[in-house]
């Protein structure tokens, strides 16, 4: 009678430690398969599609985007920023009191290339408004984020100017600086 029960201990035992380790691995495979089924290449670039993002890894680090790189294509940008990895300061700006958001971008764009050691130097465009920063001349490199009655990246000296009509141009406009960096487009 005691051999029956310690068999019967030992076969619920088996049972749920099969039931735990099917349910973990059944999981885990299902979720790689979903992900692994929803890409795209692109310029070599292998990229992940969410319901509502775009993702790609570089070096590691994943990166989320909320356009495609094929929709952003048509934008221009008049100064390469690989050229400003490695010197000693980045001036990121912005319009105080825009009527454009622009805290996301700049923490992508200052994040970004802050990892690969550029300082980043916070500037406004104009003294009205703004905290105790340096206001930006554009003699040295600096990235500039404003409201526009359209949008464009334009070059002044040694910044980039991404003007933007609304928040979702802003958007795009930062992403297709952020692929650039990452050698997804040219």
């Amino acid at each position: 009678m005691v051999d029956k029960i310690k068999a019967m201990a030992w076969f619920i035992i088996i049972v749920m430690s099969l039931s735990i380790l099917g349910f973990v691995g059944g999981s885990f495979f299902t979720a790689a398969a979903t992900y692994e089924g929803d890409s795209e290449e692109y310029n070599g670039n292998l990229l992940f599609k969410s319901s509502s993002y775009w993702s790609i890894n570089s070096n590691g680090q994943w990166y989320y985007f909320s356009n495609h790189p094929k929709y952003l294509e048509s934008i221009e940008l008049p100064i390469d920023p690989l050229t400003w990895l490695g010197t000693s300061k980045l001036y990121i700006a912005y319009k105080p009191n825009d009527t454009i958001n622009t805290a996301q971008q700049i923490s992508q764009v200052s994040s970004l290339f802050g990892q690969y050691g550029t300082r980043i130097q916070q500037a406004c465009t104009i003294e009205e408004g703004c905290p105790d920063i340096p206001i930006i001349a554009c003699d040295s490199p600096g990235i500039i984020f404003q409201s526009a009655d359209s949008t464009a990246i334009i070059q002044e000296q040694e910044c980039l100017k991404l003007h933007a009509a609304n928040d979702e141009d802003m958007q795009k406009l930062t992403e297709r600086l952020i692929y650039r960096f990452l050698g997804v487009m040219s």
